[in-house]
């Protein structure tokens, strides 16, 4: 049996949280990446995905996958050293080089 791929889900809000569930719920380990990993709710989530759960700080998460979910604000990417989509050439965001 091929073990499911583990995924980064940037986000510990509503949607990030469902996504994560659902990731979890089809057997995916899955790394929460959030500004304050130790905070209850965070710690409450990260044990509900099971025994691939963790939080961490979107720094540490994001090396954690090959597959990462941004479920954040598009304001909050850059504190996740992560960069907008170009209007110009309307490529995906992905790590910046600074």
């Amino acid at each position: 049996m091929t073990q499911a791929e583990p995924v980064t889900v940037l986000g510990a809000g509503p949607v990030g949280a469902a996504i994560a569930r659902a990731l979890a719920q089809a057997g995916h380990p899955v790394t929460l990446g959030v500004g304050h990993p130790g905070a209850r709710s965070v710690d409450e989530l990260a044990a509900e995905l099971g025994s691939g759960g963790a939080a961490a700080t979107p720094d540490a998460a994001i090396p954690a996958s090959r597959s990462v979910i941004a479920a954040i604000r598009a304001t909050r990417w850059p504190r996740c050293g992560l960069r907008l989509p170009s209007a110009s050439t309307g490529d995906a965001a992905s790590p910046s080089s600074s």
